[in-house]
This record gives C-alpha cells, structure tokens and sequence, in this order.
C-alpha cells in the first residue's frame, strides 16, 4: 500500500466519507441486482441492465483503472483507449490537486495502490466533479472505477 501524506490522506478521506454517503442515496436503485453493466463512449452513459435491456443509466466518468495483478492505477486522462470526453472529471481532479500542491498523485500512473486507495482516488474524481455515485466495473486483469451522475430509468 502506498503511503501519502498526512494532508493527502485527510483529503482523500474527505471525499471518500462525501462520495460514499451519495452513493449509499442510490442503493434505493438497486444497482448491485443488475446482472451486467456497460460504458458507451459515445454517449457517456454508464448503464445497468437486465436481460430483457431494462434497467438504469447515468451520465458517467471515468476515474481510472486499478490493475489486479501489479495494484496499479492509471489516471483516465491518460489512458490512450479511453475517449477523451470520459476523462474531463478526472482532468478536473488533477488541475484541483495541482493547484492545492497534492503533486504525489499527479504522475500518470500510480504504483502499489491499494483497492481501498483506488477507491479514494475515485471519491476525490466524483467530488471534483459532483457525482452522485461511484462504481466499479470489472474489466479482466482490470477494475474500472467510474462515477456518474443522476440515475435514471431506461425501458426494454
């Protein structure tokens, strides 16, 4: 596990404590009862979806990955597969701890993260950016971890 600073550490526990209290509003969604979930880079939309295509979406952001095997995480900002208009938030984020000297977390790819710190970095990207949630969508090797705004229901 990475070890930050003492000023880091009460920053990101901040927003993990904030982005984790909005999320919880959202268990009323349901979102864990869905059996998949997609990104459409096209339109934004992080959605939940049964088998009949039923289900709920919302507008969402890419915060990063978080890789299983080596526990990295590399910002979405600089990950070349990733269509740039998923990757304002977490640009907000960067220019937000810039200008507070939180330059620890600035570097592209970040090593020896633990889940629990990808999840911190995620609650800093949701906060800088007004999310109403937070998820993590597995990916293979990968854990993609997003944020997204309002929820609401899509039909079949």
């Amino acid at each position: 596990m990475k070890v930050f600073s003492p000023e880091l550490e009460r920053v990101l526990e901040e927003a993990d404590a904030e982005l984790g209290a909005r999320t919880e509003r959202n268990q009323r969604w349901g979102i864990a009862d869905y059996p998949d979930w997609l990104l459409d880079q096209d339109t934004g939309l992080l959605s939940f979806v049964n088998e009949d295509d039923s289900g709920i979406a919302a507008p969402a952001q890419v915060a990063g990955t978080w890789r299983l095997a080596d526990s990295s995480w590399l910002w979405s900002w600089a990950n070349p597969s990733l269509d740039e208009a998923l990757t304002v938030a977490a640009r907000q984020t960067l220019s937000a701890i810039e200008s507070r000297g939180l330059h620890e977390i600035t570097e592209p790819r970040l090593d020896g993260l633990s889940e629990d710190q990808a999840w911190q970095l995620t609650a800093l990207t949701g906060v800088t950016w007004d999310a109403t949630g937070s998820y993590r969508g597995p990916a293979g090797d990968f854990h993609v971890f997003l944020v997204y705004g309002p929820l609401a229901e899509i039909a079949a």
